[in-house]
């Protein structure tokens, strides 16, 4: 059961980075006329873009912020399903990994963007104060745990 709240919460994770994605060309009119020009050079090859292709811009824009409600969406449902099955700090840590390595990945690859050391450095100390606690939240189980075995 704990492996289900785990891919969940990495599959939540990895639809909210999605979902920054799609919002970026959404609300971009600079990236959404750069991704309407590489769509055109792929699927029409031949195709000088013209003046009838200017509505493919906004139209586009429009399908990408559809797509990122439907991602909030679906990473919200998968975000909350996960911890209940593995509790919240546990979904926590795993959903904001997830989505912290997917979004520096998917921002080089579509984007090319460069993160500094700096960045890098400020995403393993949030994913260490995650970690850190749950581990806490784990010994404060434990101790409650004991305490009630004693008092019984």
């Amino acid at each position: 059961m704990w492996t289900s709240g785990f891919v969940m919460a990495v599959s939540a994770g990895l639809c909210a980075a999605t979902a920054s994605v799609v919002a970026k060309f959404a609300f971009s009119s600079s990236e959404a006329d750069r991704l309407c020009s590489f769509l055109l050079q792929l699927y029409f090859s031949n195709v000088e873009p013209t003046d009838k292709w200017t509505l493919m811009s906004p139209v586009l824009r429009i399908v990408c912020f559809l797509l990122m409600l439907s991602f909030n969406g679906v990473m919200w449902t998968m975000y909350v399903k996960s911890m209940q099955v593995i509790g919240t700090i546990q979904a926590t840590l795993t959903n904001t990994s997830s989505n912290l390595l997917a979004t520096a990945f998917l921002g080089w690859l579509m984007f090319g963007e460069v993160h500094s050391i700096r960045w890098f450095f400020g995403a393993t100390l949030i994913v260490t104060g995650l970690m850190f606690m749950q581990k806490g939240s784990k010994d404060l189980t434990s101790e409650e745990d004991h305490q009630s075995k004693k008092t019984r």
